[in-house]
């Protein structure tokens, strides 16, 4: 890598520009900065420049401290001047990027460091300097959690969508939506959204949106807006209605309803950039006394939202089964595996209403714009987890299961795999959880955090975490647990909404503890 003093880099500007958004770069030329989170023990990898400024000057600047403050050469930027201020500059190359990198001894007790604050500055053709997003640089140790502030509300049933499209992207903020307490049975609803800073670990309040919901979808689009559908409100009526989020309004705009009103569905963004919803219930009405005729409400129907056009379009026909609370996962082909669900209820032991789950599973096809069957779960279950594994199998695990004979519903610790035509069952969970969080590490495992243990209507948070390959399950630091910090507590949650950062880090967004909805945001580490 080519440093220079920041002495020399400086003197190379000739005019400058003071910075109209601080902590999302000013807007001059094409000033980047992308980096990994700081894993102890491992590195932090820098990438940042400007692709229309090859050859030029580039200061990676590190402060203790936000701003903004306002700098004699760059202008106002989003860090602190007064603290411990740093600045290195470095010669981009040929592509106009430079990608340095540092190690992090392996102390645990790092963690309890400060975060710091990193933004780069350009000089871009012409002599005006353009300056990148502020970042947040956070010690962490592999598999490890840290606080991440806490939402305006406590949400359980919401969402969580970080905007950035891309790790060099200057936007880093989440987009939070509806939601709030309740139980897991009977959600409340809430047209109240926030957005959440990862650079301040907290929030301020979104507009309001046109609708309450409740276990509704919010999809990042290719362009950057969130496309929010569907969900029900307080009091179980279920909507067709639809909205798009715009960041750069910091607005929500109607656009074309679905057609069925959906709730408990699933939606995945496509690779052609329309976006697909699958199943969910019509009618959310009364489930404590007509739980059987809210289930009957499942579908067997899916569609697909256009961006460039506001409206949805009919799949043509039907999936194998009608689903809600199912999973869709986006296969490296592109297809999507729906797997699992609720299609339906029954009457148990007593009279008493228990769902009814399904086994069937569906492959939808972008290419043919078609559903087809594929291989059965062994169990039938429904809020599982589901990811792909390192060589495009899908592992499902946990998830919640009918106990006919006991007429009970239940958490179950079962782990199935996909080999792309059928499921075999794998190693089990260290305890059975629904609603829990899994996604995909960067090595194909299964991250698995929290979720909801026990039986209806007594389920309690869990603060189970682990990591499964496909045949063996391995137990993980407790959720909110680091090994690095004394006094750090264990925090029993399921239901949480998950998202990931610029960084490659996993921001876990409130939940519930069975009892009780929380406001709590925490940071994970990927191992």
């Amino acid at each position: 890598m080519n440093k220079l003093s920041l002495a020399v880099a400086l003197g190379l500007s000739t005019a400058t520009l003071a910075a109209q958004a601080p902590y999302q770069g000013n807007g001059i030329g094409n000033a980047f900065l992308a980096h990994t989170a700081a894993r102890i023990g491992g590195t932090i990898d820098f990438r940042f420049g400007s692709p229309s400024a090859p050859g030029n000057i580039a200061v990676l600047a590190i402060s203790d401290a936000l701003g903004p403050s306002t700098h004699p050469i760059a202008g106002l930027i989003g860090l602190d001047l007064a603290g411990a201020f740093q600045t290195e500059g470095f010669v981009l190359d040929a592509q106009g990027q430079v990608a340095p990198q540092s190690p992090i001894p392996n102390i645990p007790s790092l963690a309890q460091l400060p975060a710091v604050f990193a933004q780069v500055a350009v000089f871009e053709p012409g002599g005006q300097i353009g300056t990148s997003k502020t970042t947040r640089v956070c010690w962490n140790n592999p598999g490890n959690f840290l606080p991440a502030g806490s939402m305006l509300s406590a949400r359980g049933a919401h969402t969580a969508t970080a905007m950035q499209l891309s790790p060099t992207d200057n936007e880093t903020r989440v987009l939070i939506t509806g939601g709030g307490g309740g139980s897991l049975l009977v959600p409340v609803g809430s047209t109240a959204t926030e957005i959440y800073s990862p650079l301040e670990q907290q929030s301020v309040a979104g507009p309001t949106m046109a609708r309450e919901r409740a276990l509704h979808t919010a999809t990042l689009l290719p362009d950057g807006r969130v496309l929010i559908a569907g969900g029900t409100d307080s009091l179980g009526n279920v909507t067709s209605h639809a909205e798009i989020y715009d960041p750069a309004t910091n607005s929500l705009t109607a656009t074309g309803a679905m057609q069925n009103p959906r709730v408990g569905h699933s939606a995945t963004l496509l690779g052609n950039g329309l976006v697909l919803v699958t199943g969910g219930l019509s009618n959310y009405t009364n489930p404590l006394t007509n739980l059987i005729g809210v289930l009957n409400t499942a579908q067997d129907t899916g569609e697909l939202f256009d961006p460039s056009t506001g409206q949805w379009l009919a799949v043509p026909g039907t999936m194998a089964s009608r689903h809600s609370g199912h999973a869709q996962t986006l296969l490296p082909d592109g297809r999507v595996l729906i797997s699992g669900g609720i299609q339906g209820g029954q009457s148990g032991p007593f009279s008493i209403q228990l769902p009814l789950y399904t086994q069937s599973c569906s492959l939808y096809d972008p290419t043919t714009n078609a559903f087809s069957s594929t291989g059965s779960l062994a169990t039938p279950r429904a809020f599982h987890g589901a990811s792909v594994l390192a060589n495009g199998d899908v592992l499902v695990t946990g998830g919640s299961v009918a106990i006919v004979i006991f007429a009970q519903v239940a958490a179950s610790d079962s782990c199935e795999r996909w080999n792309g035509t059928n499921w075999s069952n794998t190693a089990p969970l260290q305890q059975p959880v629904t609603n829990h969080t899994q996604v995909a590490a960067s090595d194909g495992s299964a991250i698995i955090i929290g979720g909801l243990a026990g039986a209806l209507p007594t389920l309690t948070g869990s603060s189970q975490t682990g990591t499964h390959d496909g045949s063996l399950f391995v137990a993980g630091t407790d959720l909110g647990v680091n090994i690095g910090i004394p006094g750090s507590t264990a925090v029993a949650l399921g239901a949480q909404a998950a998202t990931r950062l610029f960084d490659g880090s996993l921001l876990l967004v409130g939940g519930t503890n069975g009892a009780a909805p929380s406001p709590d945001n925490f940071r994970y580490q990927f191992p």
